[in-house]
């Protein structure tokens, strides 16, 4: 009946909003993708997604950290900073350029397509990185399907390509970067670094444990985004590491223009960087761009950003990103007027006071320690997206173990009613300020954006309309 047919379609609207938001927990972008365009199953989409969790689980090892050797990629005056700030696709351009000189050839790729298109460079480079263990490559075979078919059989002695043979020859270059990356996983080849190199990468700080929580959550954020750096930009920002590829003041700019575009003046603004001289005047246009937006950049100089002041850095991104969400939900609740914290606590207990299985007692601040059990927490999205709790899973949030669980459980319900959150368990569990707010913005963002026609739905307003097609 329908009302079996509307609470089935809750149901995968949840479970449309746990993909997203589990996909922007990942580094995906996701920008104006709801859980109906999900429902509705557009190949290009779906594709899309797919790719990119594809992508970022192959290259995920593709760093200084798994592979010290790969400070033999460097090139001219390049520091190893710079080396660990390029993108995965650079790397593995490089590292295929670097094992073609090293076999003699004087072939050279840039890019995943045609570069590649007649098998010759997969030939070389394999043949250089596993030596007999292969079969050698006919490249007087004109047909390049099948020319491509010889090299895949090579490779499938010792993984499962993603690629088929059909593909190379169409010079297909997503696919064509996922086999590089799985040979590079595979046999990087690359020799062990001298003493003194591997002193200066002992001295770089390559351990993603020790980021900060807010360095993750400002990385996901940026991610996110889709910021761009200035107009004639090819692709988004995607930030690996916040530190090292915010101090050329390049990512800091896009997501300032991002926050209020036409901000930034682009013209000005060194893309990439060639000295230390060009790093810190970007660094000043981040200074001056700031305080037009009125951030606190009190002792603040480019210099600081040139030289990767962590604090300075936390500081500068915390602000970008509340201003960015403050001014979503002042665009959203359509009246124009600009939202304070204390119109934030008041909205949540407000939605927790009326919502008829609530406990907890309404909050003094967004420091307030009660919210460390995350009662609070879970019945704040229970009454934004109605019946998205199992009840049985919430504890009383008494001892630290059943205080974490319902930490966990409330950022999956809040992802479940399309709250876009970057936050982890410990900052509710150790009730941090700054990342409560950033729920609870997001929570009321997502309740808005339900509200809104033509916007991305949260839970309530999907399950209200039609049932999909596909889902009947």
């Amino acid at each position: 009946g329908k009302a079996a047919d509307r609470k089935a379609t809750f149901k995968v609207v949840e479970n449309c909003n746990l993909a997203i938001n589990a996909a922007v927990d990942v580094g995906c972008r996701v920008t104006n993708i709801g859980p109906k365009d999900v429902m509705n199953h557009p190949p290009h989409l779906i594709l899309g997604l797919l790719w990119q969790v594809i992508r970022l689980l192959l290259t995920a090892k593709i760093s200084l950290k798994e592979h010290p050797e790969m400070a033999r990629l460097l090139e001219g005056d390049e520091t190893l900073s710079q080396l660990l700030a390029l993108p995965p696709e650079k790397i593995l351009v490089r590292w295929l350029n670097y094992h073609l000189a090293a076999a003699g050839s004087e072939r050279r790729v840039r890019g995943f397509g045609r570069d590649l298109q007649d098998s010759e460079v997969y030939a070389i480079v394999m043949k250089q990185l596993y030596g007999s263990e292969i079969k050698p490559v006919d490249l007087s075979v004109p047909d390049l399907t099948k020319r491509a078919q010889q090299v895949l059989d090579n490779a499938g002695r010792f993984f499962a390509p993603f690629i088929k043979a059909r593909d190379v020859a169409a010079a297909n270059s997503k696919l064509n970067l996922a086999f590089v990356a799985q040979l590079f996983n595979d046999r990087p080849g690359l020799e062990a670094v001298e003493e003194d190199v591997a002193k200066e990468l002992a001295g770089l700080d390559l351990d993603d444990a020790g980021d900060t929580r807010e360095a993750r959550t400002f990385k996901l954020w940026i991610n996110s985004l889709e910021a761009w750096a200035g107009p004639n930009a090819t692709d988004a920002v995607q930030i690996r590491d916040l530190f090292l590829e915010c101090c050329n003041g390049v990512p800091i700019l896009a997501v300032m223009d991002k926050v209020q575009p036409g901000c930034v003046p682009w013209k000005k603004v060194k893309l990439l960087p060639k000295n230390r001289h060009h790093v810190v005047e970007n660094g000043n246009h981040c200074v001056t761009v700031g305080k037009k937006l009125e951030l606190v950049l009190v002792n603040i100089g480019g210099v600081d950003i040139a030289d990767g002041n962590k604090k300075l850095i936390l500081a500068v991104m915390w602000q970008l990103m509340r201003a960015q969400t403050i001014d979503m939900l002042k665009q959203l609740k359509g009246d124009g007027t600009a939202v304070a914290e204390p119109e934030l606590i008041a909205w949540a207990n407000a939605k927790v006071a009326g919502f008829a299985k609530a406990t907890s007692k309404p909050i003094r601040g967004l420091n307030d320690k009660t919210l460390a059990t995350g009662r609070y927490c879970i019945e704040l999205c229970a009454a934004v997206g109605g019946d998205v709790v199992d009840w049985d899973l919430v504890t009383p949030g008494a001892t630290a173990e059943d205080r974490a669980l319902n930490a966990k459980y409330a950022l999956s319900i809040a992802r479940k009613v399309g709250a876009r959150v970057f936050c982890t368990p410990d900052d509710i569990v150790e009730v941090k300020p700054k990342m409560i707010l950033l729920f609870v913005a997001a929570l009321w963002q997502a309740e808005l954006e339900g509200a809104q026609p033509g916007r991305r739905p949260s839970v309530m307003a999907a399950a209200a309309s039609p049932t999909p097609p596909a889902l009947r």
